[in-house]
């Protein structure tokens, strides 16, 4: 009887953690606002799946960092590890972090971030956990992390001063999401509705975020009855 419930325990557990949205594993390029002078820390190491190795700007304002997916794709949640979480330095680090900002986008002009989606904004007045997940359901080639200094605002510095600078420290982007487009669910197994503009619905309840032409609702299975009367008046009038 013991080795029948291990077994179970054991096969249960195994299909639980296979379970979820697929991890975008074959992206690899990361690039940055600026390269620290040790070599040992390029945006590469960010990318890397390998949480031992980060990567770090210079000091900036703004300081930022972004991953290049390739091609679009639908995300769900972006987990993030900061360096510093088995350092002396924690504290610190956390202060650099404040007031971080993710966007995802199809550009990478950051004079436009106002103009592309903004997923997470870190506002305080807690400082930021070190390693981080959130969910930000959105279509994008790029996601982009950002921090600056505003003159004028005061950020938390145990070290005393005005910190008019930050760096980016990232040990790994992880971005999740469906690979196979025109899927969505958290297995990535269900198809969006066939109506869908460019095969694109939302990742979590599969409604389309556009419809074809002649199509609207949720899930884009009404025919619009526009469409209908075009359709009337060129048969009755053929």
């Amino acid at each position: 009887m013991g080795f029948g419930w291990e077994f179970i325990f054991k096969f249960y557990f195994c299909f639980v953690v296979s379970f979820g949205y697929d991890s975008f594993l074959s992206y690899k390029k990361a690039t940055q606002s600026s390269r620290n002078n040790d070599t040992n820390v390029s945006p590469a190491r960010a990318v890397d799946r390998d949480i031992t190795t980060c990567s770090s700007t210079g000091a900036d304002n703004p300081a930022w960092l972004y991953v290049d997916l390739q091609e679009i794709k639908s995300i769900h949640d972006i987990k993030i590890y900061f360096y510093g979480t088995d350092t002396a330095d924690e504290q610190r680090q956390r202060e650099l972090m404040y007031g971080y900002q993710l966007y995802v986008s199809n550009i990478t002009d950051l004079r436009a971030l106002d103009l592309i989606h903004h997923c997470y904004n870190h506002s305080g007045p807690a400082l930021p956990d070190l390693i981080s997940n959130h969910v930000c359901t959105a279509f994008g080639r790029y996601v982009i992390f950002y921090n600056e200094r505003i003159p004028g605002v005061t950020y938390p510095n145990s070290n005393g001063g005005i910190q008019n600078f930050t760096y980016v420290q990232l040990c790994e982007i992880i971005v999740n999401g469906c690979e196979t487009p025109g899927t969505y669910g958290d297995n990535c197994f269900k198809r969006c509705p066939s109506k869908c503009q460019e095969q694109r619905c939302h990742i979590i309840n599969g409604n389309c975020l556009g419809c074809m032409e002649g199509w609207k609702g949720d899930t884009s299975v009404q025919k619009d009855i526009m469409d209908w009367n075009v359709e009337i008046f060129v048969q009755t009038t053929a």
